[in-house]
């Protein structure tokens, strides 16, 4: 083959692949075309693309062209002697036999019938970034064509690759922060646990490539790990036992800090392992919930392949922990809040019933005046509903003054009101203040206390009566007794002098005109013994006068 055709295979081979990475959004997508095209482009039996994590600290397999633990296993064994390429060499092993620069290496790779590999670095920015490996299984000889174009390769992508990867993680960085604000939004648009646990355990295999997510919280009062939520997981599984004396738990719950097992099939720290090898469960990250620093629970992101997560992985799952943790807060302080109101509910019902239940009106005042509490007796006395009353101003609905709040001590003040189908009731007020943690000088609230004093105020009225009635019994009866015999002499005296001036008609006319008077003057001390009730009117003036006619019983005399 002309040395022109090699050019051209190789140039227009660099072309398409790097045409292809840089259109291809998906950067797994590219790496799986990358490695199957340098694999046929080159006769090599397997190709691999290893990328160092966010931290810099471990390889992580992107891409081949086979699933080989053992190339896995060989690069995690050797990683910290790769140093040269990641400072820009190029490791070449055409016979793993018999090149003695790196033993163990190549003792590692003869084991695994592995004859001749290349070690490429993967850069952007005079920056490694990961390694292009080759493996051949027959002895190779590299031609300087094939080393170039190698390096062309390897440049040119991992300048690609870092795009692809920046890219990919701020898409992913973008998909983080908006699962975190729909869980935000959940917590504050929802009192109900369930409904953020549930958006947890649901988004989060999707959105960072799980098999499954738990949630389990410590019971309150058990203190022992229950499952409140799962997703991907078998009945089977998440029913296998307690993993409450698991160490991984024990770990995350007191050290508070993420628990990270690899391989959970193999791992000692797992309990139950090959109820985990049965579900086909890779790794585990453990998570505690924290809330204030406080153990609420442990949040479980499960994968079907071993894997290592990535530090903006974990501290996405962290934060998403952490929010978790204030919605269980949240979630149990509201359910202590309302079972606190209706408590506080259920003891205003029992109060209201109690206040109701006194005859007496009842209302209560703020400190600045205005009426938070009143009992049904005191709208039926006010004639008015609770809408029209509560947080109005006392001065609004009650006779009262601002003098009045000027006196400290509880007083008692009259006063009497004309009802709307014209009844005028009688009412006490009974005023007091209720004093802050026994401070006089402190009031927190002023309670009104109205009776209707009516049937007492009308009863006193009419006790007055009758004590003045009585009074003047007395008086006509005293008068009467005391006017009477005088009269009567005057009469028989009348009738003595008639018979002596029987010849005088006008002296017998005179006698006739006292004699009719002196009788009027009997008549009206007959009224004064026959008073019943006490009946005053007009005289001159301010004065009154008993009004002998309608205070008697009989008001005729004949």
């Amino acid at each position: 083959m002309s040395q022109i055709i090699i050019n051209n295979f190789y140039f227009n081979l660099f072309r398409d692949i790097i045409k292809t990475i840089s259109l291809t959004q998906d950067i797994d997508q590219s790496l799986k075309f990358l490695v199957q095209r340098l694999k046929e482009a080159l006769n090599m039996d397997m190709v691999f693309v290893f990328l160092l994590n966010e931290t810099g600290e471990r390889l992580l397999k992107r891409a081949g062209t086979t699933d080989s633990k053992e190339i896995d296993y060989i690069l995690h064994e050797f990683e910290k002697d790769f140093d040269p390429i990641f400072q820009g060499q190029t490791i070449i092993i055409e016979d793993s036999r018999n090149d003695y620069r790196f033993k163990g290496l190549n003792n590692k790779l003869s084991e695994n019938n592995i004859k001749s590999a290349i070690f490429a670095p993967l850069s952007s920015k005079a920056q490694a970034i990961g390694i292009l490996s080759f493996f051949s299984k027959k002895n190779r000889v590299f031609e300087p064509i094939e080393m170039e174009f190698i390096k062309l390769i390897t440049e040119q992508s991992g300048i690609l690759i870092e795009k692809s990867c920046m890219d990919r993680h701020l898409n992913i960085q973008i998909s983080y922060l908006n699962t975190l604000n729909d869980i935000s939004k959940a917590i504050n648009s929802s009192q109900t646990l369930d409904d953020v646990i549930n958006l947890i355990t649901t988004r989060l295999p999707k959105l960072m490539g799980l098999k499954g997510c738990t949630i389990r919280l410590i019971h309150p009062k058990q203190q022992k790990l229950e499952l409140v939520a799962s997703n991907g997981l078998s009945e089977e599984y998440l029913t296998r036992g307690s993993i409450d004396d698991e160490k991984s738990i024990h770990d995350a719950i007191s050290k508070k800090r993420f628990i990270h097992i690899y391989d959970a099939g193999e791992d000692s720290r797992v309990k139950f392992r090959e109820a985990v090898k049965k579900e086909g469960i890779g790794s585990i990250l453990a998570i505690p919930v924290l809330v204030e620093d406080r153990m609420l629970g442990i949040l479980r992101l499960l994968t079907d392949k071993p894997r290592i997560f990535m530090e903006q992985e974990i501290d996405f799952a962290v934060a998403v922990a952490e929010q978790g943790g204030i919605a269980i807060k949240r979630a149990r302080d509201f359910e202590r809040i309302s079972k606190l109101l209706a408590e506080i509910e259920q003891q205003e019902t029992f109060l209201q019933t109690i206040f109701d239940n006194i005859n007496a009106a009842l209302v209560v005042l703020d400190i600045q005046k205005k009426i938070i509490f009143a009992n049904t007796n005191f709208y039926e006395v006010i004639q008015k509903k609770q809408e029209d009353v509560i947080g109005r101003k006392y001065n609004e609905i009650l006779e009262l003054t601002d003098d009045l709040f000027l006196n400290s001590d509880e007083f008692i003040y009259n006063f009497d009101k004309v009802k709307d189908d014209g009844e005028t009731v009688y009412l006490e007020m009974s005023f007091s203040s209720i004093y802050r943690d026994n401070e006089r000088d402190k009031i927190d609230f002023f309670i009104v206390i109205l009776r209707d004093v009516t049937t007492r105020v009308l009863l006193e009225k009419e006790t007055g009566e009758k004590q003045r009635l009585e009074g003047v019994l007395e008086l006509a009866r005293t008068v009467a007794h005391e006017l009477n015999t005088p009269l009567f002499v005057a009469l028989i005296s009348i009738d003595v002098i008639k018979e002596k001036c029987e010849n005088n008609p006008d002296i017998l006319e005179d006698l006739e005109t006292i004699k009719k008077n002196i009788k009027v003057s009997t008549n009206l001390i007959k009224k004064m013994t026959q008073i019943t009730r006490y009946k005053s009117r007009e005289y001159v003036g301010d004065v009154t006068m008993i009004d002998l006619d309608d205070s008697a019983l009989d008001k005729g005399f004949f």
